[in-house]
């Protein structure tokens, strides 16, 4: 099953975040060993919009504005039978240094099935 997770970061500082190059803001994990989910891509959005979202994590990099937003889209495969044990791992963007990440358990509670 395919997992799509979708992070948007405001920027409250006085000063632009820096986006590495192909960084990762999320981390997609299942089951009690926590085993992190094979990355899915490929995939080609029609909506303009969701390019423009996803040019975040392609080469180059990017930096969010002071006082702005970005949106992050990860996408991950899972077993069917793991969904309802996830856990997301969120390194957020940051000025000075690395942060500690966020981790989110219980995910799978939040998990909409679309088509």
């Amino acid at each position: 099953m395919i997992i799509r997770m979708t992070l948007e970061v405001s920027n409250g500082t006085g000063a632009a975040l820096p986006v590495e190059p192909m960084s990762r803001e999320m981390d997609l994990l299942y089951g009690p060993n926590r085993e992190e989910a094979q990355p899915v891509t490929g995939f080609s959005y029609p909506d303009p919009e969701e390019d423009r979202r996803k040019g975040l994590t392609q080469d180059g990099g990017t930096r969010i504005p002071a006082g702005g937003k970005a949106t992050f889209v990860e996408s991950g495969l899972v077993p069917a039978g793991s969904v309802s044990d996830l856990t997301v791992v969120v390194s957020l963007p940051s000025a000075d240094g690395i942060r500690d990440p966020f981790t989110l358990t219980g995910v799978g509670a939040v998990v909409k099935t679309v088509r």
